[in-house]
């Protein structure tokens, strides 16, 4: 009976008839054998090609070069589904979405500052607009009237000294220092992620026609911290690296936990 059900599952060509005794016939013939248990996992052998259903998890993260975390079968089942629908892309929206899709909550933030026009024989700026300074008169528009932000208010690179600094036993930071505060030291909250050997030194630039070609990852808000699984890290930078176009670096913002 079985085998004339696969006679009319089978495309209606020449090729694959079954009247004659030849191998697709004998394979056939076999599968009509076999016992309840087998038959159960050849008919669910559809359900593998989906992440939500697949029974070969693990072959799939290997075949997608997924490593190994500590993430539930519901997190790596999801983690396959972004990576299998991934389509590419280059824009800050899709290098956040994949991210997040990944189970990274970190949130992309552009090269430039908003800036905000102020009202001329206007004193103070507008409520709710936490960056404008009065008499400012510079446009919020892009790319001509952009204002890069300054790399060194939150990153570090290893050699070069940023952040905060204090006099020599003082407790005030050095006059200058916008974000500078009574007490703080200089401990940068991020870095630059660069694929390089950790050998090499790598400066932020102080040249700042170069500060647009940098793009942060950290918090829902420019300058927090994205908190990131340890155990992640690895796989996390690994997946930065791969996503951001090659003419930009990474400011990552970040804090393993």
């Amino acid at each position: 009976m079985f085998l004339r059900i696969f006679q009319h599952l089978l495309p209606n060509a020449r090729a694959w008839r079954l009247t004659v005794d030849k191998k697709l016939r004998q394979f056939f013939e076999g599968l009509t054998f076999l016992g309840a248990d087998i038959k159960e996992y050849v008919d669910l052998v559809w359900s593998d090609i989906f992440p939500q259903t697949t029974r070969e998890l693990d072959a799939w993260e290997k075949q997608f070069g997924l490593p190994a975390t500590t993430l539930t079968i519901q997190e790596r089942r999801d983690r396959l589904d972004a990576t299998w629908k991934a389509l590419g892309g280059q824009s800050p929206r899709y290098i956040q979405d994949t991210l997040q899709a990944a189970g990274f909550d970190i949130y992309i933030h552009e090269w430039w500052r908003r800036a905000y026009i102020v009202e001329c024989g206007e004193a103070l700026a507008e409520c709710g607009e936490p960056l404008a300074e009065a008499g400012d008169t510079r446009s919020t528009g892009f790319p001509a009237s952009a204002i890069p932000r300054d790399p060194f208010e939150f990153l570090s690179d290893g050699t070069t000294g940023l952040g905060f600094y204090l006099n020599s036993g003082g407790s005030v930071a050095i006059s200058g220092n916008p974000q500078a505060i009574s007490g703080a030291t200089n401990g940068a909250s991020g870095k630059l992620l660069v694929n390089k050997p950790a050998t090499i030194a790598y400066q932020i630039p102080t040249d700042e026609t170069k500060w647009p070609y940098i793009i942060y990852f950290g918090g829902p808000l420019y300058g927090e911290k994205a908190t990131i699984d340890l155990a992640r890290r690895e796989e996390f930078e690994g997946l930065c690296l791969k996503l951001c176009p090659t003419q930009q670096w990474i400011g990552l913002i970040v804090e393993y936990g």
